[in-house]
């Protein structure tokens, strides 16, 4: 019997993970209406070409949202988005939140006082009236009077919906990138977007026919619905905007249960909050990059006394509670809610640790990462400096240093640091992993050219030829901003992965070979399977042996890469 209640709990939480949450379906819904947005904003720019041009572009949005499938993708959206949003506003229980939080969350409560009315004036007046209000009528309707309220309505949805895109990538690798050119996109179609509006209103007022005019009966009861549609909207968004300012009175009063944090400092609670909206309630520093939507792990916390107390994993806090093999008394704050007292301590330091202006950045707090590391080393250095004057080291040096940063750019790398004669850099920050790999071994390749290069300008200089050491891994690693005090905090990566790429190099110098890459890289790289020499190389710190492959040379770097090459 209690095999069975077993295998039934497992299967439950099975089904819980498989399940999307309440976060992954106001994704959903919000990215169905961030592309109706677009499509409708692509259609007002086109007024800034015609008014054929705009006519010709709302038949193709009517193509795209007016059939079935499009209309109940976008209806069902607007009420699944607009339901869950008013549950997860009303669940809140302060307004302590990062500002680009609070910027969505008003803009997307101002959205159904300006956008509700918009529909009831054109859809809603075509239903149940029997008008047909078109793109001339509505122009003729919102030109010049209904202007600032079309503008709003533009820009609350819009930067609504980009607020919720930026928050949703921004912590993926490639979204660094591309990020700058996507929010320009955005200004420009919201400009584009208003400009053809305002251009085609002209156009169709200079028509001056009085078809564009909404007969008098129906102007009325539009003018009429809308108003009290507005006020009424208007009303409930304010109405959302009271709970979490109201619930901290309320709980003063009746303290429902204590949390208290490891250090002695107790505070009151109310069921329905979770963790971090009791820390941020009571000016607790409490990291959370990604806001609170269980996508990082800094808010996680450590139970010490009162896990029965708190609600069940769901599906989005468990699969990433799965993947960084958090023991079972370490839940996610921002998803967890207490039913009773608890005492926890956060895994994870706030403005203890960090200048709060630079809280919001995800780097600050750490990123896990797959990349790839070059540690490369002058060989024989010590000796060649012992014979020359400083300033001529400095120059060798500054020399070496500057081709080999604009070798690992070129690349798409970043230089980590510079240590003595020697350099780390990362690859695969803003692209797959199988690229950046590609893309280490390329920068590779290329910095043993800049070593053939000095040798060749420097050879009446130099009593024998430089040569450097190149060890190359790939893998999980974290990702941060490391310092503080006066200093600048530098990007960094930490970890195994780290630690392995820099023996590597050692490998390379003890082999007296040019390259050492590993196994691992030399597989996401796509090289040739049977290139290099294949060694097993014991590597210090690590109980397991590291597969790798030696490289005498460019030349053999070079022609490993070629299969790959060929078949693109």
């Amino acid at each position: 019997m209690a095999g069975n209640e077993r295998r039934a709990q497992a299967w439950l939480a099975a089904m819980r993970r498989r399940l999307p949450g309440t976060a992954a379906l106001r994704l959903g819904s919000g990215l169905v209406l961030f592309a109706y947005a677009t499509t409708h904003l692509l259609n007002h720019a086109l007024g800034n070409i015609s008014l054929g041009a705009l006519q010709a572009g709302a038949e193709m949005k009517r193509a795209i949202w007016a059939g079935p499938i499009g209309l109940t993708a976008l209806y069902g959206a607007i009420v699944l988005h607009v339901l869950l949003v008013v549950v997860k506003t009303l669940g809140r229980s302060s307004w302590r939140l990062p500002p680009w939080q609070i910027v969505q969350i008003v803009s997307g409560l101002a959205v159904p006082a300006l956008l509700f009315p918009h529909i009831l004036a054109t859809r809603g007046a075509e239903e149940l009236l029997g008008v047909e209000v078109g793109y001339r009528r509505l122009l003729t309707l919102v030109w010049p009077n209904g202007l600032l309220l079309q503008t709003l309505l533009i820009s609350a949805v819009w930067v609504h919906g980009c607020v919720g895109i930026h928050a949703w990538l921004r912590l993926k690798p490639w979204y660094g990138r591309i990020a700058p050119i996507l929010g320009w996109l955005a200004i420009a179609l919201a400009v584009f977007s208003f400009t053809g509006f305002v251009s085609a209103a002209r156009m169709v007022e200079a028509e001056n026919d009085a078809r564009r005019f909404v007969p008098l009966p129906a102007l009325q009861w539009i003018l009429r619905e809308t108003s009290g549609l507005q006020l009424v909207s208007l009303l409930v968004g304010l109405a959302l905007l009271l709970p979490p300012f109201a619930r901290p009175f309320l709980r003063r009063l009746r303290a429902e249960f204590t949390v208290t944090y490891d250090g002695g400092r107790r505070v009151h609670g109310g069921y329905g909050q979770t963790l971090l909206d009791i820390s941020r309630e009571s000016g607790i520093a409490h990291a959370s990059a990604c806001g609170g939507r269980a996508r990082c792990s800094t808010c996680r916390v450590q139970i010490l006394s009162g896990l029965p107390k708190l609600s069940p994993p769901g599906g989005a806090e468990t699969r990433l509670l799965d993947r960084i093999a958090a023991p079972p008394d370490v839940r996610l704050a921002c998803q967890t809610r207490p039913m009773g007292d608890v005492t926890v301590r956060l895994l994870v330091g706030g403005s203890r640790i960090y200048d709060p202006a630079t809280a919001s950045d995800p780097y600050r707090w750490g990123v896990e990462r797959e990349v790839a590391v070059m540690f490369a080393d002058l060989r024989g250095f010590t000796r060649l400096t012992e014979r020359r004057l400083a300033y001529d080291v400095v120059h060798l040096l500054n020399a070496y240093f500057e081709r080999a940063a604009h070798v690992v750019a070129a690349r798409g790398g970043q230089v980590d640091k510079f240590m003595g004669d020697g350099l780390m850099a990362l690859f695969a920050i803003e692209e797959p992993i199988a690229a950046g790999s590609r893309h280490a071994v390329e920068a590779a390749v290329d910095l043993l050219d800049v070593i053939s290069s000095l040798n060749a300008e420097l050879e009446d200089e130099l009593d024998e030829p430089l040569r450097v050491a190149i060890g190359l891994h790939c893998g999980p690693a974290i990702l941060g901003r490391i310092g503080g005090g006066d200093a600048q905090a530098a990007f960094t990566a930490l970890g195994d992965t780290v630690n392995t790429a820099a023996r590597l190099e050692g490998v390379a110098k003890t082999a007296n070979t040019a390259v050492c890459l590993s196994e691992r890289l030399v597989t996401a790289a796509g090289l040739d399977a049977a290139a290099g020499k294949p060694l097993t190389a014991e590597i210090r710190g690590r109980q397991a042996s590291v597969p790798v492959r030696l490289f005498a040379d460019g030349a053999a770097l070079k022609a490993a890469l070629q299969p790959k090459t060929a078949a693109a």
